[in-house]
């Protein structure tokens, strides 16, 4: 991916990001809020994401080893 494919994808991203953190009433940025973001680049060279799932408290569920 070129430098400016990798920058549109971080702003889709992000506005996926968003999207969601004001459903689940939190605020960009939070640490503990953080999605999982499927994607892929089509024959065409065109962005498709695939699914978006939002993972809330994952550092709750997480066990350090």
């Amino acid at each position: 991916m070129t430098q400016t494919e990798i920058l549109e994808l971080v702003g889709h991203m992000d506005q996926i990001n968003q999207h969601f953190a004001s459903l689940y009433g939190t605020t960009p940025g939070d640490r503990d809020f953080i999605m999982k973001i499927e994607f892929k680049i089509t024959a065409e060279i065109d962005l498709a994401i695939k699914q978006a799932r939002p993972w809330v408290g994952w550092r709750h569920n997480c066990r350090v080893v």
